[in-house]
């Protein structure tokens, strides 16, 4: 549902609350006769049957915009809104809150152009914004909820740096509790526009949700659909799935995990149509039993994708056992089998997998703890089927024996500091090797060596509380190719009171990472043809907030400044078409003063969008009034 300015529902929603916010606020007349008891509701009360509370705020605001590739952008804005709520005859049959904006908007555009000829543009403009809920039956078991909701960014108090677009929300949801069954079940749809500079974007998601329990059973499922449709380039796309998951647990020993997933995905693109349906099925069983150190595990999994008109199914199973020896010894042993149906045919696959491994004790080394493991493992698999094309060099063997073995060790040491901080260091290492009978000689020594080390500092009393930790891994092949993946990673997170009325607060985390892939010999057999490669990356995210409630030692002076950054902008899939733009750089600054209800913000804004820089500055002034309950 859209909302439109000046629509019979809107006005009704305004004739109903603007007199009776007057009449609160109006004192009766000298001589209007003898005023009533005080307990005697007044005219509206016995109207409705319950009290409204009203509330809101009206205010001005001056905003000037630029940026990189942006005409120079000066705005007024003049708003007004109020703020209801009440009940219809008790809260618990039905609570009702709404609002009412108003907004009068005055733009002035400066535009240079190249040759230098300057163009200047005065747009008046008026817009309605609001909402309104309806709660039946809100403490029930069978609780009943729709809104509307209007929004639009200029009348944003957090400056925002984003192009202008107006948001129009409406949606129900019902939920249903039997009170002599054990399920429930609950639903809802909700429809999203976006109004903006690239016309109009629409969002249609409907979901249904239920669970229930008996005996030694637990059954869960989830329904979505979600439609989204670009007005301007009619593009649309549209995701459905299906979730269903069961529980079996007839014993402490024995548990039993069972899901199953259906998605749809279409898209109807500039650049063609895409349709994709996968079906996903798993089934695990667990015995456990506690008196043994035995455990067992089966497995089955289902897997079908039919991506436009090209069908892949899987199946495949396992069965596993572990024993365990004592403390430090382990063994297992599993096998597996199953079969990949594609267009050319069947491919069969078969797995064996036999395993030791023996966890060594801590040892003390001074200050320092270490620790080591070693394991070794015997693994046969194997394929077949008509889908095996032999004459192509790059398909899989039929058989392939693997004999695997690795140790592992790892020295740390954690002590304290001065100031109650504590800092822990681990270094690690692990080298694995491994013999085929591959016929390829790239892949018939497998050896590889990974190397870690972390430093850890953490606080938890006294003005500062947080931690930072930095981690370095460089895993590398030792034999034919020179693989080498590194990667350094570091987290800061934490909380300091720096005095009474301020602090900051601060996340962080930047990555470095580098792959290499290179013959140690491009002359030797199985190199030919592997060419080399590099890639380094780097990532960057920060949230950092400092916040002063005294500024200059001025009661209710309060100053906020909040820095985030990232390289890089993460969109859900399902909201892609609603947000066009994002925001990988913003510094947002507010200096705001509270007088009773009047509140002065002076704000400035620094923000990236998709590459262009793009600076707001703004002061606010707004006057609250009257207070708006929640039943």
């Amino acid at each position: 549902m859209r909302s439109r300015t000046g629509s019979p529902v809107a006005w009704a929603f305004v004739a109903a609350i603007v007199p009776v916010h007057l009449a609160v606020a109006q004192p009766a007349p000298p001589g209007a006769g003898s005023a009533p008891a005080a307990d005697e509701p007044a005219w509206y009360e016995r109207l409705s049957g319950a009290p409204i509370t009203v509330g809101g705020n009206v205010g001005y605001e001056f905003r000037v915009q630029a940026g990189d590739f942006q005409e120079s952008v000066m705005n007024h804005l003049l708003y007004a809104r109020v703020d209801a709520s009440t009940y219809l005859w008790q809260p618990w049959f039905a609570q009702l809150n709404g609002g009412l904006g108003l907004t009068g908007s005055w733009t002035r555009l400066d535009d240079t152009g190249g040759a230098g000829v300057e163009t200047r543009g005065y747009t008046l403009d008026q817009f309605v914004t609001g909402s309104l809920q309806l709660s039946l039956f809100p403490a029930s078991r069978f609780p009943f909820e729709a809104h509307v909701d209007v929004t639009d960014s200029r009348s944003d108090a957090a400056l925002a740096a984003l192009p202008a677009a107006r948001w129009t929300r409406a949606g129900f949801s019902q939920a249903w509790r039997p009170a002599d069954a054990p399920y429930a079940l609950s639903g809802g749809y909700d429809h999203a526009s976006q109004d903006g500079v690239l016309g109009t974007d629409t969002q249609d998601s409907v979901y249904l949700t239920g669970d229930a329990r008996w005996k030694d059973n637990t059954l869960s499922a989830t329904v979505n659909y979600n439609r989204n449709e670009r007005g301007s380039t009619d593009e649309e796309a549209a995701y459905g799935n299906a979730y269903l998951r069961h529980t079996y647990l007839p014993a402490p020993a024995w548990s039993v995990e069972s899901t199953a997933n259906v998605a749809r995905n279409t898209f109807d693109l500039l650049g063609g149509t895409n349709e994709a349906t996968i079906l996903q099925a798993t089934s695990a069983a667990y015995w456990r039993p506690l008196a043994l150190p035995y455990t067992a595990t089966a497995t089955l999994r289902v897997f079908d994708a039919d991506v436009n008109g090209t069908s892949t199914t899987t199946a495949f199973g396992t069965l596993g056992g572990t024993y365990d020896y004592n403390a430090n010894l382990r063994a297992s042993v599993s096998v597996g089998g199953g079969a990949i149906a594609v267009d050319e045919g069947t491919q069969y696959l078969y797995t064996s997998l036999a395993s030791v491994t023996w966890q060594g004790n801590t040892v003390a080394l001074g200050p320092f703890t270490y620790d080591w493991s070693a394991s070794g493992s015997l693994s046969w698999n194997g394929v077949g089927g008509s889908a095996i094309r032999t004459e192509d060099r790059f398909a899989l063997e039929r058989s392939v024996g693997i004999a695997a073995t690795s140790f592992a060790h790892r020295l740390a040491r954690s002590f304290a500091l001065d100031n109650g901080s504590v800092v822990s260091a681990t270094l690690s290492q692990n080298l694995g090797a491994a013999r085929t009978t591959a016929k390829r000689s790239e892949f018939d020594d497998i050896s590889a060596l990974s190397t870690s080390a972390s430093l850890m500092w953490t606080a938890g009393s006294g003005q500062v509380t947080g931690y930072a930790n930095l981690t370095f891994t460089d895993s590398r092949d030792l034999v034919l190719r020179d693989n080498t993946f590194q990667m350094a990673n570091l987290q800061v997170s934490g909380t300091w009171d720096i005095s009474r009325n301020s602090q900051l607060v601060g996340n962080l985390t930047a990555q470095w990472v580098s792959t290499q892939s290179a013959p140690r010999d491009p002359l030797a057999p199985g190199s030919f043809g592997l060419p080399s490669a590099k890639q380094v990356s780097t990532g960057l995210g920060a949230d950092i907030l400092y916040r002063h409630d005294r500024v200059f030692g001025v009661p209710r002076l309060r100053f906020v400044s909040e820095l985030r950054a990232t390289d890089q902008a993460i969109v859900e899939q399902d909201q892609a078409y609603l947000l066009p733009a994002t925001e990988t750089l913003s510094w947002d600054n507010r200096l705001e003063y509270l007088i009773g209800r009047l509140r002065v913000t002076l704000g400035y804004r620094l923000a990236e969008v998709n590459g262009n820089r793009v600076q707001v500055a703004g002061l606010r002034v707004q006057r609250d009034f009257g207070s708006v309950v929640s039943w």
